[in-house]
């Protein structure tokens, strides 16, 4: 007996008009990139467990890392470099070019001989930072070919006294200048906003911030709850929509997104950080972001109760997580993949494709259960038929185990909380 469902697309649509969602660009087929936070300035007086870090981060497929270079450590005075300091820098640098591991280069942050704990807010300021920008593009550029400007300046903790979006876009602008002219061939990445605030980015963008970024980021933290159910969701589609507006086709990044295994309100348990992070990374892929960096690949510590120390897919040990092993096993089998399309199989199901390089298709595909209501026996999990013509190959859980193959003829899946990838032996579409 058929159940009337709503399909996906049309509950959305629904939402959207009661909620005025925004009218977002289709998200057109993209490449994709895996990315985790190493942090590698945080081991730089251990150059074996930043080696550790490195192998563990390249045998699970990470090929971008977010890494901050730090103005303070390596410009202590004006105008004098610390050269031990940079050494250590270029032992990082080094350990990732050997593993293939991509560096977004985070230019962060005060000088105290400069703006002392504050922003740069003076001319001035600016163009002290701006020559710390020019000395590592200098010395970097043929390993560091993406530089991101300040981390979070729509906080008052990281861009002090206070939050100041026009003075944002200062910085970005002399910063882009610095950068460009050390490196024509460069890339920019602008923002970095903690949530995606798109007052602050429109700030950015109405003092012309938008010629001064090759790229946009944005760090859509959604507590314990996976970016598919979350509100971030539809604000990655209203900043599609804002960029639009100003006639801009600015790639999305998401510099930072995570979730901590904490035993705080917030905190998800170890067994759920790995769903919650890969429904994250492959939700963020269907609504167009391009790159996807996880905060942060090891944990900062060892309480149980501190948030912060508790974001890694690694133990502060270096052991791993399951979240780690999911992560390996959502990373490999997407490695060198272009998102292709959304499909509508059901309300509460996702279902995303991925053409790979050798001519072959992943699907990725899960259910959530709503709370409240809907979820009183009217969304028991059903069989879904992927709108595929070629020969499914193989059939994987989120932790790499096979599972059974639908019968012969057959393209009927049953998708779990956490996803379900299958493997299809040519592109297929509706």
């Amino acid at each position: 007996m058929r159940k009337r469902v709503i399909g996906l697309a049309g509950a959305v649509t629904l939402v959207c008009m009661l909620t005025g969602c925004p009218a977002a660009p289709p998200v057109q087929a993209h490449d994709i990139g895996f990315g985790g936070g190493l942090y590698l300035y945080r081991t730089l007086n251990d150059f074996h467990r930043m080696d550790s870090i490195v192998e563990r981060a390249a045998e699970a497929g990470i090929r971008w890392t977010r890494e901050e270079f730090h103005w303070e450590w390596i410009e202590p005075e004006p105008g004098i470099q610390d050269e031990d300091t940079l050494g250590r820098y270029d032992h990082a640098v080094a350990s990732l070019q050997n593993h293939d591991i991509s560096i977004l280069g985070l230019l962060a942050y005060d000088a105290p001989w400069s703006a002392g704990e504050n922003a740069p807010a003076t001319d001035a300021q600016r163009e002290d930072y701006g020559r710390f920008a020019t000395s590592m593009v200098n010395r970097y550029r043929d390993s560091v070919h993406y530089w991101e400007v300040w981390n979070e300046p729509n906080l008052d903790h990281f861009w002090k006294p206070k939050a100041d979006a026009t003075a944002y876009a200062e910085l970005l602008h002399t910063a882009h200048s610095a950068i460009k002219q050390a490196d024509p061939n460069a890339k920019v990445v602008g923002c970095a906003t903690s949530g995606v605030k798109l007052d602050f980015i429109r700030a950015v963008l109405e003092a012309g911030g938008g010629a001064w970024m090759d790229a946009v980021s944005v760090h859509p933290y959604s507590g314990n709850e996976s970016t598919d159910a979350a509100n971030e969701r539809q604000d990655l589609r209203a900043l599609r929509a804002l960029l639009a507006e100003y006639g801009l086709d600015l790639p999305i990044w998401v510099t930072e997104v995570g979730f901590q295994t904490s035993t705080s309100k917030n905190g998800a348990s170890e067994e759920e950080q790995g769903g919650l992070l890969a429904r994250s990374y492959l939700t963020l892929f269907a609504e167009g972001v391009d790159l996807v960096i996880n905060y942060d690949f090891v944990d900062d510590g060892t309480d149980p109760t501190d948030g912060e120390q508790s974001f890694g897919v690694l133990h502060y040990d270096l052991s791993p997580k399951p979240a780690y092993d999911a992560l390996a096993t959502t990373a490999s089998l997407l490695a060198g993949a272009t998102f292709e399309r959304s499909a509508n199989l059901g309300l509460f199901v996702e279902a995303f494709a991925f053409a790979l390089p050798d001519g072959k298709q992943v699907w990725a595909l899960w259910t959530r259960k709503p709370d409240g209501p809907l979820s009183l026996g009217l969304l028991d999990v059903p069989v879904v038929n992927l709108p595929i013509s070629g020969m499914v190959e193989r059939v994987t859980d989120l932790y790499g185990r096979s599972l059974p193959l639908p019968p012969a003829g057959s393209t009927g899946i049953t998708p779990t909380q956490d996803p379900v990838f299958v493997t299809v032996s040519s592109q297929s579409g509706l």
